[in-house]
């Protein structure tokens, strides 16, 4: 699996702060952006680490060479290596997400 799944396992609520938070203590630059229902992105890859972490909605982050994916729901995170395939879909009622690039 070229990804690392982090779920939210914490008992307090997953805040945008908390989870910007932990993204920069882990060297991520960190940016959030928003989609509606049913939007995504074409498939990519990056020469960089990319992580998205959710903080409302929900998000697939798609690996098609590997024919797998990751639902992330609000707290939880994935991590790419550099030089993973993959796109995304945003769930039915939208999402909030943040991004970290190191």
């Amino acid at each position: 699996m070229p990804y690392k799944l982090t779920p939210w396992r914490e008992e307090a609520a997953a805040t945008e702060d908390l989870l910007r938070q932990k993204l920069g203590a882990d060297g991520f630059k960190v940016s959030s952006w928003s989609k509606n229902a049913g939007e995504g992105m074409d498939e990519q890859e990056q020469a960089f680490t990319r992580a998205f972490a959710c903080v409302k909605g929900m998000l697939r982050v798609n690996l098609p060479g590997d024919n797998d994916y990751a639902d992330l729901l609000p707290g939880d995170r994935v991590e790419l290596p550099p030089g993973t395939k993959h796109s995304v879909m945003v769930g039915p009622a939208g999402v909030t997400c943040l991004e970290g690039q190191k």
